[in-house]
Order: structure tokens, then C-alpha cells, then sequence
């Protein structure tokens, strides 16, 4: 029979239901393998369309463009049209073909192996390796894992309203191709929800390593760019230049298909689909 000091021992240590305490959150690895497994596994669509608009701002005076852009997943060809941003904006309305575009809407910068025919976006320097694909390669009974990166887990912040963790990252090597340097990842999903790019930028003897902070949503469960930003300064001597950059996705679409003259120069150039609208006159 137990004895009464025991019992009461029991009930001093009974907890009543849902009041247990929170569990620990996940390591920074586990969080870094389980985000990188998670990127890894997403269906892309084989056409993105969306409008893009780029700007470049300096002293107040803001220089911006808006472009169309049907963007072909399996080789990365862009189709662009340049859209007026303003009713005294001149542009040229002949859509044009490009091997890729500015930024890869869909791209995570090098986290996972990349697909199709994305390249390293303009934010990245274009001889950007292929890491490995997130889940690590089972040989016999051992699990072994290549990671580019050093994760740290700085804490759990709060991201368009929603909890996520917030990791810092560094490289294991060749920073310069490894340009992610933290990531914010959503604690119920595991979908990174920002990334911080560093960015080796260089104008004959000018350097500067700007960081851009990219924003990701999720469009008919298709996580793309939503939003980039950066702030910069370059100097060279007793001179500066300083300014800042933003980037924005919007109107996407996910076309089941469209027609191969959209990605061939002279079939686009040939083609009356593509030729500019008649002018209404004066």
C-alpha cells in the first residue's frame, strides 16, 4: 500500500491535461535538412507567366520597369514584353526572347539542385554550383549528408504575421557561389519564407557585397518570389554611390502550355501574334 506522503507526492506532480510544457524546437540541422527536403520535393510547373517590376532607387528619384514575362520551366527561356509604367514612359512593345530571366521566380538561390533550365539568377554570380538535393543518400545501413552550409538557429521570429524559424547560415566554402547567409522558415510547414542573399557585385575596381532580402508566397500552392529588396553603397577612393533596389512578382499564372514560337527569336520575329498592335493614331 503506498504510503500518504506518497500520494500526496503523486498529486504535487500531476499535471492537468494541455498544460504540459512546449517542446523544444527542432536543431538548426534538423530544421536545414528537413527545409532543404521539403524544396526538394515541389512540383514546378512548366510555365510561370507574371508581370515584374524592377526598380532602382537614388536620391528620391526612382528609375522603374514593368515587363510581362511567360517563362518556359524546361529551358529557361523568357518570353518579356515591356509594359509603360507610366503614360509618358516610352517602350518598346516588341516582345523579345531572352536565355533567362532577371530572377528565376521560383528559384532558392542554390538550396536545393537546381531544375530544368534555371541558371543562377542576376543576383548570384553565374558559375554557382549544384549542391546536393536535400534528403541524404542512404549506402547500406549509413545515412550520410553533404551540406554547404553551416546552420544556427538565432530564434523563432515572426514573418508576414506567422512564426518561423530564424536561421543564420554560413558557408563551407567558396562563399562566393554559396550566397545564402540566413534564412527564415515557417515552423508549421518547413517552407522557407525569406532568405538573406549576399551579393558580390564589382564595377571595375569597384566592389561592394549588398545583401538582398527575398520574400517567397505561395501563388495556387506554387512558392515563388513575392518581393526582393537591397540597399547598397559603393565606394572607390573619397567617392560613394548608394542606393537601393526592389523586385516584385505579380498577375502569375500557370499556363498548361504554349506555343514554341513564344521562345524562338526569328519564329517570334516572323510570327503576326507577335507584332505590335496598329497605333490608334494621333
Amino acid at each position: 500500500m503506498l504510503s500518504a506522503a506518497a500520494l500526496l507526492l503523486g498529486r504535487a506532480e500531476a499535471r492537468p491535461p494541455g498544460d504540459d510544457p512546449p517542446a523544444a524546437p527542432p536543431s538548426a540541422i534538423e530544421i536545414f535538412d528537413r527545409t532543404r527536403g521539403v524544396v526538394a520535393a515541389r512540383t514546378i510547373p512548366p510555365y510561370v507567366a507574371y508581370t515584374q517590376y524592377v526598380a532602382f532607387i537614388r536620391r528620391g528619384k526612382v528609375r522603374a520597369e514593368r515587363s510581362r514575362v511567360v517563362l518556359r520551366m524546361a529551358d529557361g527561356k523568357a518570353n518579356i514584353t515591356a509594359i509603360p509604367d507610366s503614360p509618358r514612359d516610352r517602350v518598346d512593345p516588341q516582345p523579345a526572347v531572352k536565355d533567362r530571366p532577371l530572377v528565376y521566380p521560383t528559384t532558392t538561390f542554390g538550396l536545393v539542385k537546381r531544375r530544368g533550365g534555371e541558371r543562377p539568377s542576376g543576383y548570384e554570380s553565374r558559375s554557382t554550383p549544384q549542391p546536393d538535393p536535400g534528403g541524404p543518400p542512404v549506402i547500406g545501413r549509413v545515412a550520410s549528408v553533404s551540406r554547404d552550409y553551416v546552420p544556427t538557429l538565432v530564434g523563432v521570429e515572426q514573418v508576414a504575421g506567422n512564426p518561423a524559424y530564424h536561421l543564420a547560415l554560413a558557408p563551407r566554402f567558396d562563399p562566393e557561389h554559396h550566397p545564402i547567409r540566413a534564412m527564415w522558415v515557417a515552423t508549421a510547414t518547413f517552407e522557407p519564407v525569406r532568405m538573406a542573399i549576399e551579393v558580390w557585385a564589382a564595377a571595375g575596381p569597384v566592389k561592394s557585397r549588398p545583401t538582398v532580402n527575398v520574400d517567397f508566397a505561395p501563388v495556387g500552392g506554387v512558392w515563388l518570389i513575392a518581393h526582393a529588396a537591397m540597399d547598397f553603397v559603393l565606394r572607390f577612393a573619397f567617392l560613394s554611390y548608394a542606393g537601393s533596389g526592389e523586385f516584385r512578382t505579380s498577375d502569375v499564372s500557370f499556363p498548361a502550355a504554349e506555343p514554341d514560337w513564344m521562345f524562338d527569336p526569328a519564329a517570334l520575329r516572323r510570327h503576326p501574334a507577335a507584332a505590335p498592335a496598329p497605333s490608334a493614331g494621333p
